[in-house]
Parts: structure tokens; C-alpha cells; sequence
């Protein structure tokens, strides 16, 4: 990071994404730690060379071009371009307004789209307890049905019957006497 402490045109940065920089960490997908990035900031690419400052170095020098910007203004497109020239006409009170209307319409979109998310969440809270009520009362039914038919009797009466025939076959005709509470 010292050695390009001064460079116009890159920006090498230690970011704890455990503290302060949790929020830019998560937007650019940084899992583990360390994780190098490099690469347009709009669409980074993680890094999986060696870490030695040449080897760093080296990889710079051969992969990360300029890119467009004020230094570089040959690299960018004619909207690009247009839109730099506007600005550089404007005198800090006049950009300060453009960025903080255009914060206006970004935080407007995310606003609604949060209000669409929630309303979404509700829905699906609202679901799942309907879902949870549905299924209570299928097992309340089954549960009711079922003792009505006498399956819970017969179901006994199954396994009271398996168990004399067991003991017909291996006990010499000698029955267990079967309690009137087992059935």
C-alpha cells in the first residue's frame, strides 16, 4: 500500500470487513479472509496468485490496464466523456447538488423496492401461519376420523392377535392373559 501511496491511477486498500467496511465486503462478495480483489470497481475479480510484493507487482504491470477516468479521459466512451466535460464546467456547489439529486432518485428506487420486500415477507409470514393452522386441522380431522372408524382399536387388535399367534406356535398352546387395558 506505501509504494503506491501516490499513484493517480491505482488504489491498493486494506478494508476490515469485520468493522467498518462489513457493508462494501458484502456488496463486492468478500467471504474469506484475506481475499485480494482487483480490477474495475464495478466488477472486481478475486485474485488467486501468489502474495509476494514482486509477484503483486508483476501481475499489476501485466493485467490491470488504465482505466477510464480524469487521467484517462482517452479511455472512455463518448457518453462517458460528455458527462466529464459537464462536471468539470461545474463548481463544487453545482456537483454537490447533481450528487445529492441523484441520491435522491437512488435512494427512491431502493425505498419502493424495500416497501415491495417487506410487503412480500408479510405475505409470506401470513402464508406460513395459514399453512401451519392447515395442517392442524388435517391432523385434528385425521386424528377425529380415525378414532370414529375404530383404527386406533383395530391397530391394537392387529398386534394383540401377532402376539397369540406367537405364542400359540412357540408356547405349547399356554396364552398370555392380555389385560383389558392393553386393548
Amino acid at each position: 500500500m506505501d509504494e503506491y501511496e501516490d499513484s493517480t491511477t491505482s488504489l491498493v486498500a486494506d478494508v476490515d470487513c469485520t468493522a467498518e467496511g462489513k457493508e462494501l465486503c458484502e456488496k463486492h462478495d468478500v467471504r474469506s479472509y484475506p481475499t485480494i480483489k482487483y480490477g474495475d470497481p464495478a466488477d472486481l475479480k478475486v485474485y488467486e496468485g501468489d502474495r509476494t510484493l514482486d509477484d503483486l507487482k508483476k501481475f499489476a504491470e501485466l493485467n490491470l490496464p488504465p482505466l477510464c477516468g480524469l487521467e484517462h479521459l482517452d479511455l472512455c466512451d463518448a457518453d462517458t466523456k460528455a458527462k466529464i466535460e459537464k462536471w468539470k464546467a461545474m463548481d463544487e456547489a453545482a456537483l454537490t447538488k447533481v450528487i445529492s439529486e441523484a441520491n435522491g432518485k437512488l435512494n427512491g428506487i431502493d425505498w419502493s423496492h424495500q416497501r415491495v420486500i417487506v410487503r412480500l415477507q408479510d405475505q409470506a409470514m401470513e402464508a406460513r401461519v395459514k399453512k401451519e393452522h392447515l395442517v392442524k386441522k388435517r391432523d385434528d380431522l385425521v386424528k377425529q376420523e380415525s378414532t370414529k372408524l375404530g383404527i386406533p382399536i383395530a391397530k391394537k387388535m392387529v398386534a394383540y392377535k401377532e402376539n397369540q399367534l406367537k405364542e400359540d406356535k412357540g408356547g405349547k398352546g399356554r396364552r398370555k392373559k392380555v389385560d383389558k387395558k392393553e386393548l
